[in-house]
């Protein structure tokens, strides 16, 4: 067989990075009764974390967003993108096709629909953003619908038709706990990440605001935002210009910005908390993972998806520690009321005055990682399907 995999890779993202670390823990043996190929991957930051073992091939496709002129003209770039998928398959001896985002979900759609490309279709989700009438015709053509967790699972079964839901299949993120850097717990919880994509969705907002609201309060405290806004995006792009326009109207020297790094595990050593801020609900929270297997404490907003991993730690450490509900019930949790900087400055606050308290939940963070998310079981997951 030869598998497509589509996945534009203009940022490196949770579904981008799910998607390299699966191949990239694909042995040579299994390289070579998949070959699988990338069919996008366009941003240096992707390529560069891509294993040289895997093939990857330019392909583009077109943004969906826009105002009503825009989006009319790219229903007829989407259109083009799926007659491509469908002669580049044939001309590259393509067998099976996975698709990793909105976008190339659209393209797969259309690539049914107008192309007639009738290939085994395995469709992968990582977010709730799917319009549902596009989400019901993605169900009905593909050929396997996979979530990336419970929450996914659920969003899926409520949208698509009765005679699909036997497509879904669970592949959650899986984590390779042996291959990330070594980092020391933190002593002092004073450095605050907030690592991502530019995105009103991910709620950067909520961060300048709580650095605001401690800069005199705890001004040992210091917030560092890390990402960069999306090149097609003009949404994001605004949202940049309005952070650093808030920032400087603040007067704020506790906060820095910094542009996307290719090397966000790394990046997340270098600090004592992570912010995860998501100002709707999400369908996994991979950066939520991504602090706790390096022994970082991180904050959350109590949304759908980073939710529910919190919780599920929370659950494990009680009963590592064999402590009644009531006990733990004592300590402060990691959630916080969700787009409510005071809440989050509360908490950050209480962590910076009794770094103490961190210890249960730096104590137990990678045992739980790893016990919950294998890059042996995704992979495991995901090679079954074929």
């Amino acid at each position: 067989m030869k598998l497509a995999l589509l996945d534009q890779g203009e940022f490196l993202g949770g579904a981008e990075h799910f998607l390299i670390d699966l191949l990239n823990h694909l042995t040579d043996h299994e390289i070579q009764r998949f070959n699988p190929v990338i069919w996008g991957g366009t941003s240096a930051s992707y390529t560069s974390k891509l294993s040289k073992k895997i093939s990857r091939e330019n392909f583009f496709y077109p943004p969906v967003r826009g105002n009503k002129i825009q989006q009319f003209f790219h229903l007829f770039r989407l259109a083009k993108c799926g007659f491509l998928l469908q002669k580049k398959s044939k001309t590259s001896g393509i067998t099976h096709f996975f698709s990793n985002t909105p976008r190339t979900h659209f393209a797969m759609l259309f690539s049914r629909i107008l192309a007639g490309n009738s290939l085994p279709w395995y469709a992968y989700f990582h977010d709730f953003t799917i319009p549902p009438f596009l989400l019901r015709r993605i169900g009905k053509s593909a050929d396997f619908l996979l979530a990336n967790g419970v929450p996914t699972r659920q969003y899926l079964r409520s949208h698509v038709r009765p005679e699909d839901v036997s497509k879904i299949r669970i592949i959650e993120n899986g984590f390779d706990t042996d291959s990330i850097p070594i980092s020391t717990p933190p002593k002092q919880i004073n450095r605050i990440l907030m690592l991502g994509r530019i995105d009103p969705r991910k709620g950067q907002i909520y961060a300048l605001e709580t650095a605001h609201l401690l800069q005199e309060r705890n001004p040992d405290v210091s917030f560092h935002i890390v990402g960069s806004p999306v090149e097609s995006d003009e949404r994001t792009i605004q949202y940049a210009k309005e952070l650093q326009k808030k920032s400087a109207e603040y007067g704020l020297k506790n906060l820095t910005f910094e542009s996307e790094t290719s090397s966000p595990l790394e990046k997340i050593t270098q600090y004592d908390a992570v912010l995860v801020l998501p100002t709707e609900p999400e369908t996994f929270g991979r950066i939520v993972v991504e602090a706790l297997v390096l022994g970082r404490l991180v904050f959350v907003f109590n949304e759908t998806g980073p939710r529910e991993i919190i919780r599920n730690f929370e659950r494990f450490i009680q009963q590592q520690e064999g402590m009644s509900p009531y006990q733990f019930d004592k300590i402060p949790t990691l959630l916080v009321e969700s787009k409510n900087p005071m809440s989050l400055a509360e908490t950050i606050g209480f962590f910076a005055d009794h770094p103490t308290e961190a210890e249960i939940y730096l104590r137990h963070a990678q045992s739980f990682v790893a016990k919950n998310f294998s890059i042996t079981e995704t992979k495991k997951r995901f090679l079954n399907l074929f």
